[in-house]
Order: structure tokens, then C-alpha cells, then sequence
């Protein structure tokens, strides 16, 4: 008689593993569909041979493996991904730069915030819904419910913050309670990038108002428009979330018509998206902004003052706040004020209306919702901004005395933040945390021009102050990305001087501002975005 063994551990061991390897070969064949343009494609990052890519697009390198994977020197990533909460995700980026862990000599690793995590996603395809030569996935990656990567950016309440979360295998994005489930992917500030407008003439022929590019260390200056435009000029323009494309609104002096357009980040394939062919009275204060996911454009049009959203690329325009006999009027789109704001999952837009209330509505123009039961003390038309999170509003008071406001969206806990008897103070800058304000402020005696930043949890937290110079004031205060650098506009005649508007980084590290847009006396820099 045949005895038949029992099989050993040894084979289900075995079997296991070559069912793993099946596993892993079968998860690896990502999805893409050719009926998309490609948004992230091979040509688009630079793989360092060490571990990291650089995005060409954004200028961030990233880590190409997700903390607790390595890579293998081959451009593969192996080992098991550490699944964490929100509070590990920080010691994680800490522990790197500490040198525990793969740093690949840099020391300035953090975790991404919500907008440079979006610039990651690939939406032609799925499984995963990044490129998978920049960030090869493990197998465990994406056998695992939680194929989720966290970002710093969260949405602050009463109870328990809920951090925004990209998931790298469907492609989507939610919040959740950074309570665990979550995997970390690192990145850096390689090279932070700039785009502004200006009408500078010594960076070529010159025009009205034109786009530039530059890095925030000065570098690659360069001019996307204005070579035989002589009849053209741009205002406002916006970096779409992957640091890809450019929109903007143009103005030809011949026809008197405006053009709604976007453009390739190195000013090649211009598009015409207008909806109608022409729009007139294009609000020069109003900035377009494109969704945080791509896939819509939000505007204003100062001649019937409405807020209007569509398709990236020009269908399915609608008018926002033009419904039911257009019940909300929009408040004026002022210098350094936002008008309008994209909530972060793309669904809604938040606006302040002309009574200074704020309001939010869907993208399809319904549920239009006034949000703030307690009215904005002594806010005006100028020197509000919302913050990163859309959780809270910031403001540059209208009346004699500047004070700096703070309040959530909703008109509670509204504090005075910051007061003021100088003669010149700026609007408040958030930065990407939503934990602090930034701002300018002319000091008589002695004369000098600051820029000083505030925790905005209380009235009682210290103020830090950069002495920046007493030549001009500073103006349209942002914040890098990265949280490590403020851009500013810097202009002599504000202060009674003639000059030029420039453009300054300010490094909070060294404490150092730089003129990263190289302006004469006779050209002025208007206005500015960052990638």
C-alpha cells in the first residue's frame, strides 16, 4: 500500500511565498488608460540613482520608497512598509534626519503636505495611480486595505483633526482621524519654483505684463510670454496642483477682448479654454485658481461680478453664484484679498460676499450656504485670506488702527491677533500648516521694514520679527510650500519712493531675502504664485 505523507511546513512555507511573488506580479501591472493625457509620465521625473526622484514639474525630490521599504539598487523597492499614525509619521521624517534610517545625505526630510502629496497622482492610472517607474510600489503596499499615504495638511475641529489622505492604489483622496493605517512617502524642497508676472525689460522685448518663471534662489529666470505679443498683456496666473500647467487671463489692446487660457509650465501649447469665445471685464484683482484635483478652474468676471467654475479644459462652464436670480453678490476682489477659495477635496468653493459674510457652494451651483453666524469684526475689502486648512479666516482690520483678526470660518472665536499704529502693514500670509500668520510692518522708530510671524492659537503667543530693510514696503506676503521661505513684493512707491515693484524670497533659515525677479526702476512685479 502507497503511504501518502502529510505535506511539511516546509512546502505550505514555500507555496505560500510563490503565491506572494504571483500576488505581487499580478498587483504590479498597473491600469492606464490611453483616452487620458498623461499627466506624469517617465520624462517627467529624474531619478537620482540613489533612492530619491526629482519632479521636474514641482522641483521636489522625493524619497522613491515608502518608510520601512528600501530600495534595492535597482530602482525596485523591497522589505515591508511601516503602516503608522499621524503623530508616528512625524517621528518617522525626524528619525530620518537624525539618521535613523535612509536620509541619502540630506537632513531637511519631511512629511509632504496635502498639495505636493496631490502632485503624485497619476489619473490616467490606477494600481497605483502614481508613476510606477518613479515610485515602484511593494507588493505588501498594495495588497494592503491601507495603500494610503498621510499628508501634514488636516482639517482642524472640536474633537479629533482628520489628516487628508491620497490613495496611491484607487487614485482618490479623503480625511480621516490620523490614528494609524496610514504609509509615509518623504520629500524635500529640491528646488522651490515661482511664477509672476511683470513687465520687466530685461528679460527680453518689451511688453505690458508678461509671465516669468524663476527659482526661489534666483535661478532660471525665465520668460514664457511676450515675444511678438506687443499687443498683449496677461493678469494673474495660477500653477495647476501638479506644477505642470499654467492659466491666466490675456487682454489684446487690438480686439479689447480677454482670453481665458492655460499653458504648458515652460509657456509651450497655449490653449484658448474661454467659454463663451470672449470674455469681457476680467477682473484684475480676482485670481483664477484651478481645484486642488485638476480637474476644474474657478473664476471671477468682474463685469457681472459672478464666480464662475469649469472643466479644465473649457466644458461645462457654469456661474456659481448666479443662481435663483443671483441672491449673493460677491465682494470686491481687492488687492491682497481672496475673494474665493477651493475647499480641499474639490467639491465646494468658499466666497466672501459683498455684506463681508462668508459663504460656501457646490460645484454644481447648489447649496449655497451662508457659513458665519457671527459677523467678521471690522473686515473690509482688503487683507483677507483663508487658510491652508479652510478651517479659519485671517484679516487686515479696515479701520484706523491696523489689527491683525483671526476667526474660524464661521465668525467664532474671533481674536485680535496682532495690533498695530505703524503707518504701513500688510495682509496676514498663512503658512502651509494653517498654524501661523505672516505679515509686514513699517516701523517709524527706528525706521525699519519687518516681516513678523505669529502662532495664531492666541493673542498671547510671541511674535518673531526679520528686520528686511527700510528702503520699501513689502506687500502680498505668501508662504512657500515647503513652509521655509516667504516671497514677497517689495515697492518703493508704497513708501513715497520711486522704484520698482521686486520680487524677494526671504529664507527663514538665514534670514536672508533675496530679488529673485532682477526688476529696473522702470518695471513692476504685480503678482505671484508658488509651486
Amino acid at each position: 500500500m502507497k503511504i501518502i505523507r502529510p505535506l511539511s511546513r516546509h512546502f505550505f512555507a514555500l507555496l505560500t511565498m510563490c503565491l506572494m511573488l504571483v500576488s505581487a506580479q499580478v498587483l504590479a501591472a498597473q491600469i492606464c488608460s490611453t483616452d487620458m493625457p498623461d499627466e506624469a509620465p517617465d520624462s517627467r521625473y529624474t531619478d537620482n540613482g540613489n533612492g530619491t526622484v526629482t519632479d521636474k514639474y514641482t522641483g521636489l525630490m522625493w524619497k522613491q520608497c515608502v518608510e520601512g521599504a528600501t530600495t534595492d539598487g535597482s530602482s525596485n523597492c523591497t522589505g515591508i512598509p511601516s503602516s503608522v499614525n499621524w503623530s508616528s509619521a512625524i517621528q518617522l521624517a525626524d528619525s530620518v534626519n537624525n539618521g535613523t534610517g535612509e536620509s541619502f545625505g540630506y537632513e531637511d526630510w519631511r512629511l509632504p503636505n496635502f498639495k505636493e502629496l496631490a502632485s503624485l497622482h497619476r489619473p490616467n492610472c490606477t494600481q497605483p495611480a502614481v508613476n510606477a517607474t518613479a515610485f515602484p510600489p511593494t507588493a505588501q503596499a498594495l495588497a494592503d486595505e491601507y495603500a494610503r499615504l498621510i499628508s501634514s495638511t488636516h482639517s482642524s475641529s472640536t474633537s479629533t483633526p482628520r489628516y487628508f489622505i491620497f490613495d496611491v492604489y484607487g487614485g482618490d483622496f479623503y480625511h480621516q482621524p490620523g490614528t494609524g493605517g496610514t504609509f509615509v512617502r518623504l520629500v524635500r524642497d529640491a528646488r522651490s519654483k515661482l511664477l509672476f508676472l511683470s513687465d520687466q525689460s530685461n528679460v527680453g522685448i518689451e511688453s505690458e505684463e508678461d509671465i516669468h518663471t524663476v527659482n526661489s534662489d534666483g535661478s532660471e529666470l525665465t520668460r514664457l510670454t511676450g515675444t511678438g505679443e506687443e499687443n498683449l498683456e496677461y493678469s494673474w496666473a495660477d500653477w495647476s496642483p501638479d506644477g505642470s500647467k499654467i492659466v491666466t487671463f490675456r487682454y489684446d489692446w487690438w480686439s479689447g477682448n480677454h482670453k481665458l487660457l492655460t499653458m504648458n509650465a515652460d509657456g509651450s501649447n497655449v490653449t484658448d479654454i474661454t467659454n463663451p469665445p470672449t470674455v469681457n471685464s476680467i477682473s484684475r484683482q480676482a485670481r483664477t485658481r484651478w481645484s486642488p484635483d485638476g480637474t476644474k478652474i474657478a473664476y471671477l468676471v468682474s463685469s457681472d461680478g459672478d464666480l464662475y467654475v469649469m472643466d479644465a479644459d473649457g466644458s461645462n462652464k457654469l456661474g456659481l453664484t448666479d443662481q435663483v436670480g443671483k441672491v449673493i453678490a460677491l465682494a470686491d476682489a481687492a488687492e491682497d484679498s481672496e475673494v474665493f477659495a477651493w475647499s480641499l477635496d474639490s467639491s465646494k468653493i468658499y466666497f466672501m460676499s459683498d455684506l463681508h459674510d462668508v459663504y460656501s457652494v457646490d460645484t454644481d451651483g447648489a447649496n449655497i450656504t451662508k457659513l458665519n453666524t457671527t459677523p467678521l469684526t471690522q473686515l473690509g475689502d482688503f487683507g483677507y485670506r483663508w487658510s491652508p486648512d479652510r478651517q479659519k479666516i485671517a484679516w487686515l482690520s479696515s479701520g484706523g488702527i491696523k489689527d491683525i483678526y483671526v476667526a474660524n470660518i464661521d465668525g467664532t472665536e474671533q481674536i485680535v491677533l496682532y495690533s498695530s499704529t505703524a503707518n504701513n502693514i500688510s495682509a496676514p500670509a498663512w503658512s502651509p500648516d494653517s498654524s501661523s500668520v505672516a505679515f509686514s510692518e513699517l516701523i517709524s522708530v527706528p525706521l525699519s521694514m519687518k516681516i513678523k510671524i505669529k502662532d495664531v492659537s492666541s493673542a498671547t503667543n510671541p511674535v518673531t520679527s526679520i528686520d528686511i530693510g527700510v528702503s520699501s514696503a513689502a506687500y502680498s506676503l505668501s508662504w512657500s510650500p515647503s513652509g521655509d521661505k516667504i516671497a514677497y513684493i517689495f515697492g518703493g512707491e508704497s513708501v513715497g519712493e520711486t522704484g520698482a515693484d521686486s520680487l524677494y524670497v526671504l529664507d527663514l533659515n538665514t534670514r536672508i531675502a533675496i530679488d529673485v525677479s532682477l526688476s529696473t526702476n522702470s518695471n513692476h512685479v504685480m503678482t505671484f504664485d508658488w509651486r
